[in-house]
């Protein structure tokens, strides 16, 4: 009874009017269960229907055949459908619209139809009432119809003549219907650019474009193209050798082809080291070459539809003359060194050739007192470090075999060794007071480094003190004429002889120096340069 009357209390459960509906009250651990928790039984279902409300208005839907598109426009004859239902329980009585605000049209029942035809948006207004006097509120929707094609200019562009380039056009397009689809063609230029296959075959490119409502145009351009350039080739007799170059006079023969089917060879135009070019008519010419050096010539030929071969180049070289070669020697301070000259410091021999002919210096070959035949590199100059005399003989080659003739010769004097006091003299004891020093170098001195400030002799306080500081100044030292020896006269020009009974310190620094400016080192093992000394004993 309590299901009952809720049932019928259509306001409280929002239940549809005229309508039956099923009701069921669970058993079970989850359903209905009594005061003391015992559950039903089982389910106990019932149905009952609502009674009919004819307050409620009806309720009218549409649909269009075809539908729209994606867009939402149709691109054909629209016929739109209006269904209406009953929603309280009376029936539906009639049906009214209203197309663009226009007077409204009813149609007796609970279906219309409706035609449309014309291009344009259609707006639709329209509701049913039932028998009930309920009215349904409008409701209102639009049909888009869109059945012209979208308009472009110009006209397609074709074109009957041969020619050598592409061929473009530019395009503007609009719709006043639905408007483009793709905004993108309402300007667009296109371009006829591949080649064609043959006269019946020209080249076409086109595009197509849509309006919203899916009506499309389409435009293309046509043309006849030839874009194949000829081709052209040159080549040198005799054939040069692997530098390119030859030694006797020759021909540079020009040649050109022409693709199959294309137009054929016009002219092939050529230029000597770049003078005015010169044309000549047909596909081939032979041009003589006499002249030493290097001949470059430019050369291309055109077709009859106006390619042009790309310009190519192909030189000729003829060389008869040997290269010449010179040299640059530098010490290891940087100076520069005159063959045959003596030096104490390294020397590095740098080798230069130029091939005045033209064909360019191919390599520079040298050797060393006599020694097997070296190839220079520039990047590893030759350095002479060894002590003596060493005799460098070179000459260059060019790319042809020209050989330099005579050899070139350069001569490096070396002497990196410190000079010595091979044997001095007097020494030991019972020298005669009158007695000269003398002292014997192992290689040719400087005369300028040999005096009194570097050959020197000390009085000694004892006879076997080594403490010997008290100089003796008023002495004379001469250099042999051969830079071999040198003289020490203890007292110069007056005729006091050296004290009885006396030891004296004889020292030759290493101020003194060889030709080439080392200095004395008379114990090479010690660190430094080291003075030479020796003592003598006079007698009563």
């Amino acid at each position: 009874a309590r299901a009952e009357t809720q049932a019928s209390s259509q306001d409280v459960l929002g239940l549809k009017a005229n309508t039956s509906y099923t009701a069921t009250v669970k058993s079970g651990s989850s359903g209905v269960k009594d005061v003391a928790g015992n559950t039903l039984e089982q389910d106990f279902g019932w149905t009952f229907t609502t009674a009919a409300d004819n307050t409620l208005a009806p309720i009218t839907t549409h649909t269009l055949s075809p539908p729209p598109n994606a867009n939402g426009w149709n691109s054909s004859d629209v016929d739109v459908s209006l269904n209406a239902t009953s929603a309280g329980g009376s029936e539906v009585k009639e049906i009214t619209y209203s197309i663009n605000g226009s007077e409204p049209n009813t149609v007796p029942g609970n279906v219309a139809g409706i035609s449309l035809v014309d291009e344009g948006v259609s707006n639709i207004s329209y509701h049913a009432t039932d028998t009930a006097g309920n009215v349904e509120a409008d409701k209102t929707f639009a049909v888009k119809v869109d059945k012209s094609a979208p308009q472009v200019t110009p006209a397609n562009v074709v074109n009957h003549v041969w020619r050598n380039s592409p061929v473009s056009a530019e395009f503007t397009a609009s719709d006043s219907g639905s408007g483009l689809a793709n905004l993108a063609d309402a300007s667009f230029t296109l371009t006829a650019s591949e080649e064609s296959a043959s006269e019946d075959q020209p080249t076409v490119v086109s595009r197509t474009f849509f309006d919203a409502a899916g009506n499309l145009t389409t435009r293309k351009v046509s043309a006849l193209i030839d874009l194949t350039n000829p081709q052209v080739t040159a080549s040198v007799t005799p054939q040069p050798n692997a530098a390119g170059w030859n030694n006797s006079n020759g021909t540079v023969e020009i040649r050109a082809t022409d693709s199959l089917g294309g137009s054929g060879i016009k002219e092939i135009t050529y230029s000597i080291n770049g003078a005015q070019p010169k044309s000549i008519t047909g596909a081939s010419t032979d041009i003589p070459l006499s002249e030493e050096g290097i001949t470059t010539i430019s050369y291309s030929a055109t077709d009859e539809a106006g390619n042009s071969a790309a310009q190519r180049v192909v030189t000729a070289k003829l060389d008869k003359g040997a290269p010449t070669s010179s040299i640059i020697a530098r010490d290891s301070a940087g100076n520069g060194y005159t063959s045959g000259a003596w030096t104490n410091k390294d020397v590095t021999i740098e080798l230069n050739a130029h091939d005045a002919s033209g064909s360019g210096v191919k390599g520079i070959s040298y050797s060393i007192n006599g020694s097997a035949n070296q190839t220079y590199n520039a990047t590893n100059k030759i350095l002479v470090t060894n002590d003596g005399v060493s005799t460098i003989s070179y000459f260059a080659t060019d790319r042809v075999g020209n050989r330099e003739s005579p050899e070139k010769t350069f001569t490096v004097k070396l002497d990196k060794g410190a000079p010595k006091v091979t044997s001095a003299a007097p020494t030991g004891t019972g020298v005669a007071r009158g007695t000269n020093l003398t002292a014997t170098f192992s290689e040719m001195m400087d005369p300028t480094s040999i005096n009194s400030t570097t050959f020197k002799i000390y009085e000694c306080p004892s006879t076997t003190s080594t403490n010997c500081t008290t100089h003796v100044s008023n002495v004379a030292v001469s250099p042999s004429t051969d830079g071999l020896s040198a003289t020490l006269n203890p007292y110069g020009s007056s005729s006091t002889l050296l004290l009885s009974k006396t030891r004296y310190k004889a020292v030759i620094t290493t101020g003194a120096k060889d030709a080439v400016g080392n200095a004395l080192d008379q114990n090479a093992t010690t660190s430094g340069n080291q003075q030479k000394e020796w003592y003598f004993t006079t007698r009563a």
